[in-house]
């Protein structure tokens, strides 16, 4: 049985039209038509049953198909693998990355890499964690590096590392109330002017879970999604804002910005490496993530 064929069928099956399938496959409709007659030939049931100018699957049909996502599926992994170049230090990874680890975190440990792996190439998605994590489990990317406030998600699919646990300080300016002391009492959060990023945040369900843990209401007064923009606000005494130690450590030791730690509160944003269990990594893929394993930092703190 030709693998064509059956790519012809998933076709017309998933458009439920002959007319579409035979334009998205560049055949023509007669020869579309002909190609499912084989089909039904070979097994002896019908597997599309035609009303008017609709089509739908036959109960046949229907048991077919899921076993023809497995076959297309199976083929595409093997066509990956036979692919793979063989050396490690050639190849390319495709790699979705969460917006503070793509900023923060990544760029300095790839350029390490691509120092020592020239020839690799990097096709680099940036989105938020969530749709990492879904394109990672859906195989439209091998490698996800994500911000995350539990340190594993437990994805049965998953194969989760963390790579790095960045303490959760306060961020204020030099005349803010606050800037005297080194730690922030839980009394103390109830009357601060938060400015934060947007609700679907890794840095916004941090502070939330901080607050509903106290039994404090969360008000915040200044909602922005660019971060250097926050930076600026709390640095002009707008009000003051949470956020990962290593985002703010260059501007608290030149003196621009104080960082404090909440009292009895450890408070961490990880990075995770994700990839999935069932998936065959390519040579410098997996190269990749024992490089990237191997640069993990011990927990940071404020230390200012």
């Amino acid at each position: 049985m030709d693998l064509f064929k059956l790519k012809t069928f998933y076709t017309v099956a998933q458009l439920k039209s002959f007319s579409r399938a035979a334009e998205t496959l560049f055949l023509s409709q007669p020869a579309i038509s002909a190609q499912i007659k084989d089909l039904e030939y070979g097994y002896g049931e019908p597997l599309f049953n035609r009303i008017g100018r609709r089509i739908e699957l036959t109960p046949a049909g229907e048991v077919l198909l899921h076993y023809v996502e497995n076959i297309l599926k199976i083929y595409d992994e093997s066509k990956y693998a036979v692919n793979c170049l063989k050396e490690f230090n050639q190849g390319r990874i495709t790699l979705g990355t969460s917006t503070f680890p793509g900023t923060h975190y990544l760029p300095p440990l790839l350029a390490e890499y691509l120092r020592e792996n020239p020839q690799v190439k990097l096709a680099i998605s940036v989105k938020n964690a969530k749709m990492i994590k879904e394109m990672v489990i859906k195989k439209e990317l091998e490698l996800g590096v994500i911000g995350s406030i539990d340190t594993l998600s437990h994805e049965a699919d998953l194969e989760e590392n963390v790579l790095l646990q960045d303490k959760i300080v306060l961020a204020v300016n030099h005349g803010h109330p606050l800037a005297g002391k080194r730690v922030v009492e839980v009394s103390d959060l109830k009357d601060l002017t938060i400015i934060s990023a947007f609700k679907n945040t890794v840095s916004r369900q941090v502070i939330r879970l901080l607050y509903y843990k106290h039994g404090i209401d969360l008000k915040v007064s200044y909602e922005i999604e660019n971060k250097g923009m926050i930076k600026n606000m709390v640095q002009s005494g707008l009000g003051c804002a949470f956020f990962a130690c290593s985002e703010v450590q260059k501007e608290a030791e030149a003196g621009w910005l104080k960082i404090l730690d909440i009292e009895n509160e450890d408070l961490y944003r990880n990075i995770i490496l994700i990839y999935r269990k069932d998936r065959e990594l390519s040579p410098a893929s997996e190269a990749l993530v024992q490089f990237l394993q191997t640069k993990t930092p011990e927990p940071s703190g404020s230390g200012v």
